[in-house]
């Protein structure tokens, strides 16, 4: 994590999330609208404390090493295209959010 200038910081948490969309193209099937049926689907969802600071950081850059493991029955990342008909997508992201004193929140990657 890169911090451009001195500021003032509470703590560093780590957002973690999985989520599942799909989508499906009319393709000429009455009673559907041009964009067609879609859902999405929360697979999980995790936040933690990484770091605490309570004052000020200094400008550089913070490495803060760490492991999570993701639950054994999440399915793996996937994208899918059908041929025209639609897409399936699961993706996992990883954010790392500083909680400042003054304005909150500040997403830091």
């Amino acid at each position: 994590v890169e911090a451009p200038q001195a500021f003032s910081v509470s703590c560093l948490d780590v957002l973690i999330s999985g989520n599942e969309s799909c989508s499906m193209t009319s393709g000429g099937l009455v009673g559907f609208d041009s964009s067609g049926p879609s859902a999405q689907f929360s697979l999980m969802g995790t936040r933690f404390t990484l770091a605490n600071f309570g004052g000020t950081i200094q400008p550089g850059m913070y490495e803060f090493p760490f492991n999570f493991t993701l639950p054994q029955y999440l399915p793996p990342s996937f994208n899918a295209q059908m041929a025209g008909k639609g897409n399936v997508l699961i993706r996992y992201e990883l954010h790392a959010l500083y909680r400042t004193p003054s304005s909150g929140e500040v997403k830091a990657s």
